[in-house]
């Protein structure tokens, strides 16, 4: 509640102007924490605890079960944050993929898949420090696949009729996974593999 439905920003609470990456993974490490101590107080308190009163013992793993729910929780409200920003970023991007009468400009990535790749750079710096690599692996693929789907759905709806809106979807995507690259993330399938068919089937020429 503090944190994921903002009850920190309360005058009552914590007092936060805003909650922000950091705050997040700081919860979902505090989590973590206490998901890691659990197996070792039950042990320990399985050793002192009489035959008798070993069932309440139990309570510690629907705790733990609640704990890890959180945390799940706590990486939905990432990609949620993060899909929401690529889905205003990439709001105009037929204007930008649209060719202008007698332009002679050649295709480049659109500013609106900078600013997409721009803002995963930014969260995983944030986030490289606070979370354990499995669980930034983890994270960025959820991202990634939110990310595939979306872009996916709004190149296809793009007029590719002009070959210059082909070769520019193409551009975006490669840029895209280029920066990508640079994260040095597990992702087994690859970057947006989805993304990358529909770029590769365009006919560029």
């Amino acid at each position: 509640k503090q944190v994921l439905m903002a009850g920190a920003m309360l005058p009552t609470s914590a007092g936060l102007k805003s909650i922000s990456f950091k705050h997040l993974a700081l919860s979902s490490q505090s989590l973590g924490v206490v998901l890691a101590l659990i197996p070792h107080l039950k042990a320990i308190l399985t050793a002192y605890l009489p035959e008798a009163h070993r069932p309440l013992l139990h309570e510690f793993d629907s705790a733990s079960a609640d704990f890890a729910a959180h945390q799940q929780q706590i990486f939905a409200k990432f990609v949620s944050i993060l899909e929401e920003r690529r889905r205003g970023r990439m709001k105009e991007v037929a204007a930008a993929l649209t060719p202008a009468p007698g332009s002679a400009r050649q295709p480049e990535p659109s500013a609106n898949i900078k600013s997409v790749a721009t803002d995963l750079r930014a969260v995983h710096k944030t986030l490289r420090d606070l979370l354990t690599r499995q669980q930034l692996h983890e994270l960025f693929g959820q991202i990634l696949t939110a990310y595939d789907a979306g872009l996916l759905e709004t190149y296809r709806g793009l007029d590719t009729t002009a070959a210059y809106t082909r070769q520019c979807i193409v551009q975006d995507v490669q840029h895209l996974r280029k920066e990508v690259a640079k994260l040095h993330l597990s992702l087994p399938a690859g970057c947006c593999p989805e993304l990358v068919a529909h770029a590769l089937a365009l006919p560029v020429a």
